[in-house]
C-alpha cells in the first residue's frame, strides 16, 4: 500500500510539473511575440515622427531610405536626379 501511495504522489508531481512546464513555456512565447509588436510599434511610430518632420521630397526619401536599410538589414540609396546617399557617407 505504502509502495501505491509513492507512485501516485510521484505521477501527481511529474503531472503538476509538465503543467508549469507546458505553462512557462506558452508565458516565454507570449512575451516574446509583445516584445516583437513592441518594436514594431516603436519603429513605425520613429517613421512617422520623422515623416511628419520631413519637409522636402528629398527628407522623405532619406526617412523611407533609413526605413529600408533598418527593415532589410542592407544599405541602399535613393535617385532624385541626384545620387541621395545616407547622411555622413562620403561616396
Amino acid at each position: 500500500m505504502n509502495e501505491r501511495r509513492h507512485l501516485l504522489t510521484f505521477a501527481g508531481f511529474a503531472g503538476l510539473g509538465v503543467l508549469v512546464s507546458t505553462l512557462a513555456a506558452r508565458a516565454r512565447e507570449r512575451e516574446e511575440v509583445a516584445d516583437r509588436r513592441e518594436a514594431e510599434t516603436r519603429a513605425m511610430l520613429r517613421m512617422a515622427r520623422a515623416l511628419a518632420d520631413a519637409t522636402n521630397a528629398e527628407a522623405l526619401a532619406r526617412v523611407g531610405l533609413a526605413q529600408a536599410e533598418e527593415l532589410l538589414g542592407m544599405r541602399g540609396a535613393v535617385y532624385l536626379g541626384n545620387p541621395l546617399l545616407p547622411e555622413g557617407d562620403p561616396s
